[in-house]
């Protein structure tokens, strides 16, 4: 069952968290990591 866009925020808001806690942020590595979409982030 697809994800809802409240369930797919949360979990960029959590990526964005663990990115800003990097010495030096891997946006792909870090999108795999938590299964978001990497393009969805980096427009974030």
């Amino acid at each position: 069952m697809p994800k809802s866009n409240k369930e797919i925020e949360i979990q960029i808001q959590q990526v964005i968290d663990s990115l800003s806690e990097q010495s030096k942020p891997n946006i792909a590595k870090t999108a795999r990591e938590f299964a978001v979409n990497k393009s969805r982030l980096r427009r974030r």
